[in-house]
């Protein structure tokens, strides 16, 4: 895929989906109660973001965010 539309992309998958609604969902079902770091949300930015660049496993994915630059999704 090319990386230029990875952004772009994303952004349009989240627009049907935003943070709020979603943070709603998931305090129904209490998901992020004890969550320090890493919430929901972005656990689910995380997965598209990997889908989107056919990362081959959560090793590569982990050394893939330590190593980049946070990418702004908004």
């Amino acid at each position: 895929m090319d990386k230029n539309t990875i952004k772009s992309t994303i952004n349009e998958l989240l627009k049907g989906i935003d943070e709020q609604t979603f943070s709603k969902l998931i305090n129904v079902i209490d998901l992020d109660k004890y969550v320090k770091k890493l919430s929901a949300y972005k656990f689910f930015q995380l997965l598209i973001l990997a889908q989107l660049e056919e990362t081959e496993s959560l090793t590569f994915l982990s050394k893939q965010v330590n190593t980049r630059k946070p990418i702004s999704l908004n």
